[in-house]
């Protein structure tokens, strides 16, 4: 079975880095995932970005 659910959110005026960045951490702390986990995203320049791929490469 698969289960689909909103893990983690953040909230900004703009889109940015930070404001996805924010929201995957809240996603890891609140759920404590295995290493088990698909990450989706629409790959706007904020997911594709080299910052924030450096700041969750460790969750």
């Amino acid at each position: 079975m698969i289960v689909i659910k909103i893990v983690g959110y953040s909230f900004l005026r703009t889109m940015t880095t930070d404001l996805i960045t924010e929201a995957l951490e809240n996603a890891d702390n609140s759920q404590n995932p295995s290493d088990d986990v698909v990450f989706h995203s629409d790959l706007d320049s904020q997911y594709t970005s080299d910052d924030f791929w450096r700041k969750n490469t460790n969750l």
